[in-house]
């Protein structure tokens, strides 16, 4: 795994990409399913994509007993598909992680709903 030797919490590009591989390393071998890509002027970006059930409010079967059965309901619209960006920020020197969540139709998740 590579090394960091940054000051104040940076690193240089450089650094960025090698840390990047390091990242899919582990990843291929616990199955996260990263991916490296390159961007359009030629920067390093490592990208992620999931869907899963998420809870979100109101989707709770609170069925007005105190018996603690309450569970979630997974329905095809607690169907949640994540993707997490991590790039390079060469103004900071610092990578940045971006994330955006939608649903099946394709609506983006209110921040209530992320929250």
């Amino acid at each position: 795994m590579a090394t960091y030797s940054g000051s104040l919490g940076t690193l240089t590009e450089t650094q960025f990409v090698a840390q990047c591989r390091s990242i899919l390393e582990v990843s291929a071998k616990i199955g996260d399913s990263w991916e490296m890509r390159q961007g359009d002027l030629g920067d390093v970006y490592l990208v992620k994509k999931v869907t899963k059930a998420t809870p979100l409010p109101g989707k709770q079967d609170n069925d007005g007993d105190d018996d603690g059965d309450d569970s979630v309901v997974v329905t095809p619209s607690s169907m949640v598909t994540w993707e997490y960006h991590v790039t390079y920020r060469s103004s900071y020197c610092v990578p940045v992680l971006f994330f955006k969540a939608w649903h099946p139709t394709g609506q983006l998740l209110s921040l209530d709903e992320v929250w």
